[in-house]
C-alpha cells in the first residue's frame, strides 16, 4: 500500500488533536505559501462521478487539513474512531497533513458550532458523523457555500450537492442480519424488544428498519411490545431495559441498534437475573461485545469496526481532496454470533 500504517516519516508529519469546538487545533507544519490547496487543486476539474479504491490511500502532494467531527466522544465507538483517525494520518507520508477531531457531545447545535469553528479556520475538507439528518443541513450547507467538501460518515445528511459525499456501511442489512438471525433461533411466538440509536440519525433508523421490517417478514408470529432510542448510551439503555423487566413478564430477544447499547441491556438483565433465555443482539463488534459473546450472554453483532471505518472515511477523503469525484461508499456488515465467534476472533 502506497500508506505507511506503523512509520511516521519524519519529512511529512500529520497532526491530530481532539477538540472542543472553539479551540485552536494544532498543526504539524506550517503551510507554505506556494503549496496548493484542495479547493485551488479541483477548481476546474471535471466532477464526473467515479469509483475508487478507498482501501488505498492516494498519494497527495502539498499540504491539507482535514476537519473530523464526530458524534459524541463518550461514546466508544466514536472515540476509537477519532483515535483510529489520528493514527492512519500520523502514519501517512505522502503529504503535510493536519487533521483537527471535534466532538459534537451528542448534541446537534454544539456539532453544528463545530462545522462553524472549522469553516472560520478554513479546513480543506470536513468528515461528520451527523447526528441529525436534517438538523445539520444548515452546517453543512454553509461548508459547501464556503467551498469546502463535506464527507457524511457513518451516517447521511439529508443536502444533495456535487461536494457532498457520503461513505459508510449499509446500515439497513446490519439490522436486516441481526433479524436473519433471530428468525432462525427464537421460540414460537417470540416476544420481542427494540432499542435503537439516537433519533434523527440515518444509521439508527436505518438499522431500526432493517431489524423490524425483516423479522416481521422472515417471522409473522413475532411480537414487537416496544421500542425505545437508547442515543448509543449504556447507561440510558441499562435503565430502559431495568423499566422492561417490571413491565413485561416474558420477552425472547432484545434488538440493539449498537453495541454500547447492548451491553447495557446485557447488564440490565444480569442483575435482574433475566438473561438466560433472552437473546441480545448488537451492532459494532466491540471488545466487550465480542469477549461476551464467547460466553454465551450476548447472541450476535454485525460486524463494524471503528478502524474499518476510520481507514475507509480517511483514504476517501483523501481521494477527494485529490480533485477526484467518486461515488458514495458503502460497504456491508459481517453477522458474526455466540456459535462463529471465535472463528472471527480467535482467543
Amino acid at each position: 500500500m502506497k500508506r505507511k500504517l506503523v512509520a511516521l516519516s519524519l519529512a511529512v508529519i500529520m497532526t491530530a488533536a481532539l477538540t472542543a469546538c472553539g479551540e485552536n487545533s494544532s498543526s504539524g507544519t506550517e503551510t507554505q505559501e506556494e503549496e496548493t490547496t484542495a479547493s485551488e487543486e479541483t477548481e476546474g476539474t471535471d466532477l464526473q462521478a467515479a469509483i475508487v479504491d478507498i482501501d488505498e490511500a492516494p498519494e497527495l502532494t502539498g499540504s491539507y487539513t482535514i476537519g473530523l467531527v464526530i458524534d459524541n466522544n463518550s461514546d466508544q465507538f466514536n472515540h476509537e474512531e477519532g483515535e483510529a483517525m489520528k493514527a492512519l494520518g500520523a502514519a501517512y507520508s505522502s503529504a503535510d497533513v493536519t487533521v483537527t477531531v471535534m466532538d459534537g457531545q451528542g448534541d446537534v447545535m454544539k456539532q453544528n458550532q463545530c462545522v462553524e469553528d472549522l469553516i472560520n479556520k478554513g479546513v480543506d475538507l470536513i468528515l461528520i458523523i451527523p447526528i441529525d439528518a436534517d438538523g445539520n443541513v444548515p452546517a453543512v450547507n454553509e461548508a459547501l457555500e464556503a467551498g469546502i467538501p463535506v464527507v457524511a460518515l457513518d451516517a447521511d445528511v439529508n443536502v444533495e450537492d456535487d461536494m457532498k459525499y457520503y461513505v459508510g456501511a449499509s446500515d439497513y442489512n446490519a439490522g436486516k442480519a441481526q433479524a436473519e438471525y433471530l428468525a432462525e433461533v427464537l421460540p414460537e411466538n417470540a416476544n420481542v424488544l427494540v432499542i435503537l440509536g439516537q433519533q434523527g440519525m440515518s444509521n439508527a433508523q436505518n438499522r431500526r428498519d432493517g431489524a423490524v421490517e425483516t423479522l416481521t417478514e422472515l417471522r409473522p408470529d413475532v411480537t414487537f411490545l416496544a421500542e425505545q432510542p437508547g442515543d448509543w448510551d449504556e447507561a440510558k439503555c441499562m435503565e430502559i431495559v431495568e423499566d422492561w423487566c417490571q413491565a413485561y413478564d416474558q420477552f425472547d430477544a432484545i434488538i440493539c441498534g449498537g453495541d454500547s447499547m447492548a451491553l447495557g441491556a446485557e447488564e440490565a438483565l444480569e442483575q435482574a437475573d433475566r438473561l438466560d433465555g433472552v437473546y441480545i443482539t448488537g451492532v459494532d463488534c466491540i471488545d466487550q461485545v465480542v469477549a461476551l459473546m464467547k460466553e454465551g450472554k450476548i447472541a450476535m453483532s454485525a460486524q463494524h469496526t471503528a478502524d474499518m471505518c476510520a481507514e475507509k472515511g480517511f483514504n476517501y477523503a483523501l481521494h477527494v481532496l485529490n480533485g477526484e469525484n467518486p461515488d458514495d461508499y458503502i460497504w456491508e456488515y459481517v453477522a458474526v454470533n455466540k456459535d462463529n465467534v471465535n472463528e472471527f476472533y480467535p482467543d
